[in-house]
């Protein structure tokens, strides 16, 4: 196999295995209370290209002094604007976080 096909498959891999533990843990959350069910949690996004990316891989961290502890850090992240996307054609609706940028201006 050539190097990048093996590079490939172990992106393949880790994504599977991402995946089978994302369910798990999808699981035990639903399983601690009844309300979670209710809760939006985004594990998995679409980028610009309509790929569909692991949450986790499109954040990074927000380096600040004004944020000191994840109390502040659940609070500011609770102020960006979530604004519902309706699917043409489907029942589903979808929430589109605005940009931080536009947050910021």
């Amino acid at each position: 196999k050539s190097q990048l096909s093996m590079e490939h498959d172990r992106k393949l891999e880790r994504e599977r295995l991402f995946l089978m533990y994302s369910k798990q843990w999808w699981n035990e959350y639903l399983s601690l209370r009844e309300t979670h069910s209710e809760r939006l949690v985004k594990i998995f996004t679409e980028d610009e290209t309509g790929t569909t990316q692991m949450v986790c891989m499109m954040v990074a961290p927000l380096r600040s002094s004004l944020i000191d502890s994840p109390r502040h850090a659940t609070r500011f992240v609770s102020q960006i604007p979530c604004t519902p996307r309706h699917v043409p054609g489907g029942t589903s609706t979808t929430e589109q976080w605005t940009s931080l940028h536009a947050l910021i201006v």
